[in-house]
């Protein structure tokens, strides 16, 4: 690649971690390198020609767009204050691994980056046995509600609480939203929990991310992946349990319904989406590059 082209993709990279108040050290600007491969050298080399250029800002092994260090400090912050969070996800995955329709709990959004606010909520994603979608929810919602642990709909304080964001049945594992956001929000997703090589089934329904993050693939996962075949369950009780479940459940949600997707394939609930946000950002910043 062209060292003008290269400067140009990790410009974005920065850009867009930015925009999180995120700075990068420097495997991870090539790791997250938008929508370009190029090798770890390449990357490096180009890096210290932008650095001694005073186009690029570099601290404590942290890389960052000029006139932007105090992200540093933000990182590390945020840093410790995610270790607790983290600690009590594991504990919450732990307690949904004894629901056995769980075949994944995966830790989403900032704090799967360790860089959570002192106030913000733990996102889950959770993949869930074929056909026993609104089952898994139920007992999830019923148990981390008992326990304390969940984030009502309504809730002021939602501080460590665990929002239960999303859950994807097995046989519908690709996402249809295929973004640089959607892209991000799947790499940096940290399983906490998954049976029968569930994770590695996601990503492998997911391998369009490679498109916008053609380099996180050199991390072992786009490759040699056993693209498994989901049981799907006959048991008539389990179907009558599912199909009760899932209509006591959509009586509740009704009424307060107004962005969440919903379906028998998967269940979005995101109290704020800031794929748009962050998207349109992105953009605005790509274009002032383009005319720079």
């Amino acid at each position: 690649m062209k060292s003008k082209s290269l400067s140009r993709v990790i410009f974005k990279t920065l850009s867009y971690a930015d925009i999180f108040d995120y700075p990068l050290e420097v495997e991870e600007v090539w790791q997250y390198l938008i929508e370009e491969k190029a090798t770890q050298r390449q990357v490096s080399n180009c890096l210290k020609t932008l650095i001694a250029k005073k186009k690029v800002s570099k601290s404590s092994n942290f890389l960052f767009l000029p006139g932007r260090e105090k992200i540093i400090v933000e990182r590390e912050r945020k840093k410790k204050l995610s270790k607790q969070k983290i600690k009590r996800a594991k504990f919450a995955a732990w307690v949904l691994a004894l629901i056995p329709s769980v075949k994944l709990v995966g830790l989403t959004g900032a704090l799967a980056m360790a860089n959570s606010e002192k106030n913000d909520d733990i996102d889950f994603l959770i993949v869930t046995s074929s056909n026993l979608l609104w089952t898994t929810r139920f007992f999830a919602t019923f148990i981390l509600t008992i326990l304390g642990l969940k984030r009502g709909r309504t809730a002021k304080r939602i501080t460590d609480k665990i929002c239960l964001n999303m859950f994807v049945d097995e046989t519908a594992l690709n996402f249809s939203d295929q973004n640089l956001f959607v892209a991000h929000e799947i790499t940096q997703l940290k399983p906490l929990f998954e049976k029968g090589n569930t994770y590695k089934s996601f990503l492998s329904k997911n391998s369009w991310v490679f498109n916008f993050l053609p380099n996180w693939s050199s991390f072992g996962f786009k490759d040699n992946f056993k693209d498994q075949q989901p049981i799907i369950n006959q048991d008539l009780l389990l179907k009558l349990i599912e199909k009760i479940l899932r209509k006591l459940q959509l009586f509740y949600m009704y009424p307060h319904i107004t962005t969440e997707k919903i379906s028998d394939k998967i269940l979005k609930f995101h109290p704020q989406d800031i794929s748009f946000e962050v998207l349109s950002k992105y953009e605005k910043r790509v274009k002032s590059l383009e005319t720079s």
